[in-house]
C-alpha cells in the first residue's frame, strides 16, 4: 500500500486489483462490486474499511508484520496495528489483527483473502466470504 500518494486510493481500485490480488480475489470482489454498499457512491460493495475493520479513517500506528512459512500454497501475513490513534474511544488504543492469505501465481505474490478478527465472536472473517454473500444479494 505505500506510495508516496498524498492523495486517497482506494486499495482496489483497477491498478492495485490488477497486480496485488489473485484472480480468485478479483472475480470475487468484481462480482460484490455489483452491488454497491453505497447508491450515491456505486464504488465499493462495502460500507466500512475491509482492512481496520471500522468506520473511522485514523491513521495507522505501530504497526508490525510477520509473514508465516508457506502452508498448502499460503503464506500468512500477520500484521497488528492500532487502528483508532485519532479516536478518543476506550478502545481506541486497542490493537487490531489482520491477516493476509498471500499465494504465488505468475511467478509474484499476491493477495487470496484478507481475514480479520471479529471482536465479538473471536471468530475469523473471510473477506472472499463477504464478497462471495454480497454478490449472493446476503
Amino acid at each position: 500500500w505505500a506510495d508516496n500518494n498524498s492523495d486517497w486510493t482506494d486499495i482496489f481500485d483497477a491498478g492495485r486489483l490488477d497486480h496485488l490480488y489473485s484472480r480468485d480475489f478479483v472475480a470475487k470482489y468484481q462480482a460484490a462490486a455489483q452491488f454497491p454498499a453505497i447508491d450515491d457512491d456505486g464504488i465499493s460493495p462495502f460500507d466500512y474499511d475491509v482492512i481496520v475493520n471500522g468506520q473511522d479513517a485514523c491513521p495507522l500506528e505501530d504497526l508490525t508484520m510477520a509473514a508465516a512459512p508457506v502452508v498448502d500454497g499460503v503464506a500468512e501475513v500477520t500484521v497488528r496495528f492500532r487502528k483508532s490513534a485519532c479516536s478518543d474511544a476506550p478502545d481506541a488504543k486497542d490493537y487490531t489483527t489482520v491477516r493476509f492469505e498471500v499465494v504465488e501465481e505468475g511467478g509474484k505474490p499476491v493477495i487470496d483473502d484478507i481475514v480479520t478478527e471479529n471482536i465479538e465472536t473471536q471468530a475469523r472473517d473471510s473477506l472472499k466470504t463477504t464478497m462471495a454473500l454480497i454478490a449472493k444479494g446476503q
